[in-house]
């Protein structure tokens, strides 16, 4: 599907934007430095964006289904729940140590989130879908008999916790092998917790 003109502006202006958050801060940088990077005037972005805030957010929304597009990637079609942890997971990892600066970006939105509702209603939805995914890959391993977990919700949530201290790690270390070593710590973890 071609993009709109207006769609192309809006991405480059999220895409810069996302530079200079990671470079300066959110609230150290102006529309006026965004405009002057992307080569477009302030009133440009002001089409698209109604301030800062909503600027981020919007942001964040935008490499939330990047990477929620990678992650999820065939995920369904494979047979078996212990296939689907291991991708979900894998996953998440490798596209944190090949796009740093999204997750970092994320993380971002935590801290913020509590300046704003929506930042802090985007925030929840998201880790909530990513529980709700956990969740039905976790009740998948039992209805297959990968496992036998009593308590789901306890177990994604453990799992939602792991993974981010994870990432968090490859944040703080960026190192290529880091994915590998974090997948392989996430799955001898996973199955101490399914025994």
């Amino acid at each position: 599907m071609k993009l709109t003109k207006g769609q192309e502006t809006r991405i480059r202006i999220i895409k810069i934007s996302t530079e200079l958050f990671l470079k300066k801060g959110l609230y150290n940088i102006t529309f006026s430095q965004i405009a002057k990077a992307a080569k477009i005037t302030q009133p440009a972005i002001y089409r698209h964006f109604k301030d800062m805030d909503d600027l981020f957010l919007e942001s964040c929304k935008y490499w939330v289904t990047e990477s929620v597009i990678y992650i999820n990637q065939n995920a369904d079609n494979l047979e078996s729940a212990e296939l689907q942890i291991r991708q979900y997971l894998e996953r998440h990892l490798i596209y944190t140590v090949k796009n740093r600066s999204h997750d970092a970006l994320l993380f971002g939105l935590y801290y913020y989130s509590m300046r704003s509702q929506k930042m802090l209603d985007f925030y929840l939805d998201l880790k909530n879908r990513s529980l709700l995914r956990l969740k039905r890959i976790l009740n998948f391993g039992n209805i297959d008999r990968s496992w036998a977990v009593q308590d789901v919700d306890a177990l994604a949530e453990t799992i939602h916790s792991l993974l981010v201290g994870e990432v968090i790690k490859i944040l703080i270390e960026p190192d290529q092998q880091a994915a590998q070593i974090a997948f392989e710590r996430m799955i001898n973890l996973f199955k101490k917790l399914t025994v």
